[in-house]
């Protein structure tokens, strides 16, 4: 049951990999751009819910404690976020990120007025951006079901005024319609810069955001293993029969890892005529076996070095002992 629980917490990771090479890959206050965004997006939220209650307060309109309590409570939770920094879970900030959608979802119910509710429902719009900023396609359909709902509950409430609906309409149309075309955009734009175009692998720069991804797996107590892959003799492919058979033969080399591997190893191209994988849930004595029959199935003989990577490593260390390792074998061929 702990196993199974620790492959759930892992599965709801955000998807970090897509935004390393833009502002969003980058840390601020030692925080990954999840958790720092849901912050920015936290006060914001907020700084626009003091400047209602406090115009509805000069205007002599009562104003709830309960709309206060939503204010302070926010806070607080984004400074949890900042002193957890790295520790943060991925599925916190699932579970914050709809938290906010109920959060505004109540407010909204409570306006006075109907423009009110509806100004207060348009925060739905960045909140779905977010969502669908750094989850998965998978994840992100359940989030705006929440959302569809939570709006669907408030123009219920305020059915009274015909007009109501069409408003409602409108926000939904806006707060989903836009999320998706945020996913499909940062889903494209992640391709362009962290794809290899000849193998459809990861390249060196998916490898550099997704080995930090790894290495929060690593603290659930999770094995890993980091492979290094060198195909053997590519050199004489490019020269005698030209560099297009040798892309033929790193496409073939990457449909075979893509095939006999799982959906949540890392496949990587690193250059050239190397590749490196990282294997989740899998120790160095579990994995060997595996990449042996992997190997058989290659267009092309290759080398390859496996090496653990321990919680207390960094994954650069594990990957020059895969290398040293990769190189003996190679070596031994040649004595062979």
């Amino acid at each position: 049951m702990r196993r199974a629980m620790r492959i759930l917490r892992e599965s709801l990771a955000p998807a970090i990999d897509p935004h390393a090479a833009s502002f969003l890959g980058r840390r601020v206050f030692g925080m990954r751009g999840p958790a720092w965004s849901l912050v920015a997006l936290i006060l914001v939220v907020d700084a626009y819910l003091v400047l209602g209650l406090t115009a509805s307060a000069v205007s002599g309109t009562p104003v709830g404690p309960g709309r206060w309590l939503f204010v302070v409570g926010w806070v607080a939770f984004a400074v949890i976020l900042v002193l957890l920094r790295d520790r943060t879970p991925g599925w916190l900030l699932h579970i914050a990120s709809d938290l906010m959608v109920l959060s505004v979802g109540f407010v909204s119910l409570t306006a006075t007025t109907e423009l009110r509710s509806a100004m207060i429902l348009m925060f739905l719009a960045p909140i779905a951006v977010y969502q669908a900023t750094w989850f998965p396609r998978a994840q992100l359909g359940v989030h705006m079901l929440l959302i569809v709902l939570v709006a669907f509950v408030v123009a219920v409430t305020h059915s009274g005024d015909p007009g109501w609906l069409s408003v409602w309409l409108v926000i939904v149309g806006i707060s989903v319609g836009i999320a998706y075309f945020v996913h499909a955009l940062v889903t494209h734009l992640s391709r362009q810069v962290t794809i290899d175009p000849v193998t459809g692998l990861s390249n060196r720069t998916g490898l550099n955001a997704m080995a930090e991804q790894f290495q929060r797996r690593g603290e659930n107590g999770l094995p890993r293993t980091v492979v290094l892959l060198d195909l053997d003799n590519f050199k004489a492919v490019n020269d005698r029969r030209g560099h297009d058979a040798g892309d033929e033969v790193r496409r073939q080399v990457g449909d075979a890892l893509r095939e006999h591997l799982r959906p949540t190893d890392i496949m990587t191209r690193l250059g050239g005529d190397e590749f490196v994988l990282l294997l989740s849930r899998l120790s160095v004595a579990q994995a060997e076996p595996i990449v042996r029959r992997l190997s058989e199935l290659l267009p092309i003989e290759a080398s390859f070095g496996l090496a653990d990577w321990p919680l207390e490593s960094r994954f650069e260390e594990s990957l020059k002992v895969a290398d040293a390792a990769m190189y003996d074998q190679k070596r031994g061929k040649r004595r062979g």
